[in-house]
Order: structure tokens, then C-alpha cells, then sequence
């Protein structure tokens, strides 16, 4: 299972998708590749598989795993993912790097190394056809940027809302990105699978 919310974002995993990740993981679908927010707990490796392979996502096209939640309900599966697909990007936060690496303070989680440590900036992950792919983190925020069309999760979508017009501006400093446009379509929370389309 999974669910369609708009914008090449798909839930496939957290409740009540999964039965032991109450963070939901996202897919992003971009060319012929994916990004994962979130991996989810360990146990739920199976749903996880049948939820990416129902959507139509071979998990080697997964390039980016994008961890938010030092926990292990929002990245107990990174370790598996990362053996299992060896080409795998694992980023994270500067500030939670250490935990994952270490896994200090969390139970039932084996540490799984950033491969890329970011800070408050945007960084292309993925540029193809449809534009770049940006993490931003200023917010605990992913902002998914392509030529028409803005969407982002957030841990805090209200703050990320009242933010929004400062972030954008915040983006068209950094010529990575290039034309920004001017309109975010979906906001996705990351605690629960709510979207709030502006």
C-alpha cells in the first residue's frame, strides 16, 4: 500500500501503512530515480519493500535516504537500507549526525553513518530534466524544488508556513537552484501524513 499526496510525493511507510513506524516515510519520485524521507523501524523491512515495489519503485532507483527523526521508529531500517542498496546516500543534519552514527540514547537502533552532513543550506541532490532536488534544513524542513512547482515536508508545518516567503527568498540566493518559483504547491508534515495544500 501506499498513498498518493500529491506532487510526486508518496507515503509508503509510518501508520497506518506500517505497523511499527508512527513517522511516515515519504518517497519522492524524480526521473528515473527516488528519494526516501525517513527509513522507518526495524521489523517493517517487508512492508517497506512491497509498499515502494507496489508503487513502482525498484529500491535500487532509492539514491538519497533523507534522516529527520533521530529515532527508531524514523530511521531504524537506515543500517538494512545502506547493506542492502550499497549506492545509497544517507543525509542528515550536522547537529544529528552523531547519533546516528553512534545511536546513543536510542534503543533497537543500529547506527547507520551520515554519508553527507548538511547544514542550514540548500544542497542539489538530484538534477534532472524536471530541475533540482534541494534539501533545506533551516526548519527540520526538506523543500523539493523542480521548474514549476515547490513542495516540502516539515516537522512543523505551521512554522514552515509563516517562514515560507523568507525561505524562498533564502533559495534564490544560491545559484544551485536557480528560477525558484514563486508558489509552494504541498506542505508534509513529518510526524504524521497530513499535507496542507497553500
Amino acid at each position: 500500500m501506499h498513498r498518493y499526496l500529491g506532487y510526486k510525493i508518496y507515503q509508503v511507510g509510518g501508520l497506518p501503512l506500517t505497523p511499527r513506524s508512527k513517522y511516515p516515510v515519504y518517497c519522492i519520485r524524480m526521473c528515473d530515480s527516488a528519494i526516501l524521507v525517513n527509513s522507518g523501524a526495524l521489523g517493517d523491512e517487508e512492508y517497506l519493500l512491497r509498499n515502494l515495489l507496489e508503487l513502482a519503485v525498484d529500491p535500487k532507483e532509492l539514491k538519497y535516504l533523507v534522516l529527520f527523526t533521530p529515532s527508531k521508529e524514523g530511521a531504524g531500517l537506515c543500517r538494512w537500507l545502506r547493506e542492502l542498496l550499497r549506492g545509497l546516500t544517507v543525509v542528515s543534519r550536522r547537529e544529528d549526525a552523531r547519533t546516528f552514527r553512534e545511536g546513543r540514547g536510542m534503543e533497537e537502533f543500529e547506527p547507520c553513518p551520515a554519508s553527507l552532513e548538511v547544514d542550514d543550506e540548500p544542497r542539489a541532490l538530484i538534477k534532472c530534466d524536471e530541475g533540482a532536488v534541494v534539501a533545506y534544513y533551516g526548519v527540520d524542513s526538506i523543500v523539493i524544488i523542480t521548474s514549476e512547482w515547490i513542495a516540502a515536508l516539515s516537522k512543523d508545518v505551521g512554522k514552515f508556513l509563516e517562514l515560507s516567503e523568507s525561505i524562498l527568498k533564502k533559495l534564490e540566493e544560491f545559484s544551485i537552484v536557480g528560477q525558484v518559483p514563486r508558489n509552494i504547491k504541498a506542505v508534509c508534515s513529518l510526524d504524521k501524513p497530513v499535507c496542507v495544500y497553500p
